[in-house]
């Protein structure tokens, strides 16, 4: 099963793919900073794993990359006042080596409990944050996902 038919992936990548092309444009600059963009399987690559989600950072420069993440499910019907539950969950480090103009596949494992919410139709929202340190410099690059939704 490729991610694109995946009911708990497919959305997020869209809406990945999306971010990246807004990272792209704001942290564009030569000095190694790191841009986070939707890592999606094509037809003969591996397929991603169900309750996984694939991140994919090219930066200018070379270095190690650490990603982390938060996940954040909101809880019950939201009052008429005050401020509505929810539930956050924190996804990663990862890490791993890039280097000069090469893209780098780091893959996030969703919790049980979370990808159980998206089935039963939570309403879940996710930031991410690659952050690169290289002999280059440093750089961080921040991708949010307002809307996360299971596909049936």
């Amino acid at each position: 099963m490729f991610a694109e038919e995946n009911r708990y992936i497919g959305p997020t990548l869209d809406r990945l793919d999306e971010t990246a092309l807004v990272l792209n444009d704001e942290l564009g600059n030569p000095r190694g900073t790191s841009t986070a963009t939707s890592g999606t399987p094509r037809q003969g690559s591996a397929a991603v794993k169900p309750g996984t989600l694939s991140l994919k950072v090219k930066c200018a420069g070379a270095g190690k990359v650490k990603l982390t993440g938060t996940l954040t499910q909101l809880i019950g019907a939201r009052p008429r006042h005050g401020k509505q539950k929810s539930k956050t969950y924190k996804l990663g480090p990862v890490n791993g080596a890039v280097k000069v103009g090469k893209s780098l596949t780091l893959t996030v494992k969703l919790p049980a409990a979370a990808v159980t919410a998206l089935g039963n139709g939570a309403k879940v929202s996710a930031t991410f944050t690659a952050a690169l340190t290289g002999p280059a410099g440093a750089g961080r690059a921040t991708a949010n996902i307002a809307t996360l939704k299971a596909t049936r």
